[in-house]
């Protein structure tokens, strides 16, 4: 079975997430800053991981940066996750490796799309 990792701050958008992935065969494993995420991912390294952005501790940009520098996770999808919709900060977040964005509010459909592309792989 594939695992999927999230990370947010947020219980409620965490739930949320978490409810708009129950249709898909995964496991899910869930982290509430970055810290915690890194951990959990280096203990075991997830099929894809959902990142928010703006967590107490570490955020999820910097949370990214390790992770793209670790060999282990080049070719993990990492999904970045934020209510910043400003186009200087997505193009930053995908420079420093993120393989895709979605803002907040999550829209269901557009979130099950991406786990359906990136899981397929």
């Amino acid at each position: 079975m594939k695992t999927i990792l999230i990370a947010d701050d947020s219980p409620t958008f965490l739930t949320l997430e978490k409810t708009f992935l129950r249709e898909f065969p995964v496991q899910i494993v869930s982290a509430q800053d970055g810290l915690e995420a890194l951990r959990l991912a280096r203990h075991d390294p997830p099929d894809l991981i959902l990142l928010d952005c703006e967590m107490p501790g570490m955020s999820g940009i910097e949370c990214l940066r390790i992770l793209r520098a670790d060999p282990r996770f080049l070719d993990i999808p990492i999904i970045l996750i934020s209510t910043v919709t400003d186009a200087t900060f997505i193009n930053q977040a995908m420079s420093l490796g993120a393989t895709d964005f979605l803002s907040k509010p999550i829209n269901k459909q557009v979130l099950q799309a991406r786990i359906t592309k990136y899981m397929s792989r």
